[in-house]
């Protein structure tokens, strides 16, 4: 599982190229976070979704276990 989050020395270019990687490299999960959006992109070797806040996201890393994006983005957002 990574996780990474979209800044200015971050670009979306860069996160792509890392997502590409990680993902062709047995990663199950990659996580984008984007703070002005309070978003959350989860992609996998099946797909992507985005996750908003008032959203929990499911893991599949950690099965039976969910993460709130609320609480996930609380301290980027300070």
């Amino acid at each position: 599982m990574v996780i990474e989050v979209l800044s200015p020395s971050n670009s979306a270019e860069a996160l792509a190229e890392t997502k590409q990687l990680c993902l062709a490299n047995r990663c199950r999960e990659f996580w984008v976070a984007y703070p002005r959006l309070v978003q959350i992109e989860v992609s996998a070797a099946s797909g992507a979704r985005m996750f908003g806040l008032g959203e929990s996201i499911p893991s599949v890393v950690f099965p039976g276990h969910s993460f709130a994006v609320a609480d996930l983005m609380a301290d980027l957002w300070n």
